[in-house]
């Protein structure tokens, strides 16, 4: 697993950048803790591509989502891009595959803790990620 570089604890995490990065400066605790990791997974793997779990039905920037994107040299695989959701948790329940249990406490879509709330059903299963702060995406999709 790969955590923000020269940071293996919450509390380091807490000495260098204080409490409540997210409140202070969202896209640096995003980069710090999503988006440099992730480039120096790739980088250290050799990784020439990635897979996500994103789809068309989420709205907003993913409504024309690719199966492939290609940026720079590395591709990204889009496989569930065309799915909905009701197939995405058909296939989960009719073969049994485990899945985290906050779904099954009102959070459809999780992110980092300090910023994912229960979801409002009328506004989307995305609506509790980032709530009030005008982001609709980490960081990983848009810079890597």
């Amino acid at each position: 697993m790969f955590k923000p570089a020269g940071l293996a604890t919450e509390s380091e995490f807490i000495a260098r950048h204080g409490e409540a990065l997210w409140d202070r400066d969202l896209d640096a605790y995003q980069e710090i803790t999503k988006v440099e990791p992730m480039r120096r997974a790739m980088l250290e793997t050799g990784a020439q591509a990635w897979i996500s779990g994103r789809r068309r039905d989420q709205g907003g920037d993913r409504t024309d989502l690719p199966i492939l994107e290609q940026s720079g040299e590395r591709i990204k695989v889009n496989p569930l891009a065309a799915w909905t959701r009701k197939e995405v948790w058909g296939h989960i329940l009719s073969r049994n595959l485990p899945y985290n249990p906050l779904h099954d406490l009102g959070y459809p879509s999780i992110g980092d803790r300090p910023l994912t709330e229960k979801a409002d059903a009328e506004a989307g299963e995305r609506s509790g990620r980032w709530k009030g702060r005008g982001k609709t995406e980490c960081g990983i999709h848009t810079n890597i």
